[in-house]
């Protein structure tokens, strides 16, 4: 019978210090799993304070399931990095005549601009 996946990772640094990794068995976003990986427990939220400090592997596992339970009922509340350019910011960026790349080209070249 197969192993099943461990929902999480947890691995001692040099420091006796645990950093943590998410994995998507856990049953959380991708991106949720993706901003807990290798992360110290210093990095835990407000609500889990307790568990900021585990002195010992056991304690750092109860830890890695309250911060699961809790990213379960809370991940909406996770704020997004956004990298990328919005559509509409992206149009308005090459409609309108001042931020146009092609219009500050043909302006500097003297040239007309037909943009319609």
């Amino acid at each position: 019978m197969p192993r099943l996946p461990r929902p999480f990772i947890i691995e001692k640094r040099k420091n006796c210090n645990y950093k943590l990794t998410l994995s998507l068995s856990s049953g959380l976003p991708q991106r949720v799993c993706t901003e807990w990986y290798r992360k110290s427990f210093k990095n835990f939220p407000d609500a889990l304070a307790i568990y900021r400090y585990p002195r010992n592997k056991s304690e750092a596992e109860r830890g890695t399931l309250a911060l699961i339970q809790y990213l379960q009922h809370n991940h909406d509340d996770v704020p997004i990095a956004k990298k990328d350019i919005l559509v509409e910011i992206w149009l308005k960026k090459f409609i309108t005549l001042d931020d146009n790349p092609r219009a500050a080209r043909l302006i500097g070249l003297n040239l007309t601009h037909n943009f319609r």
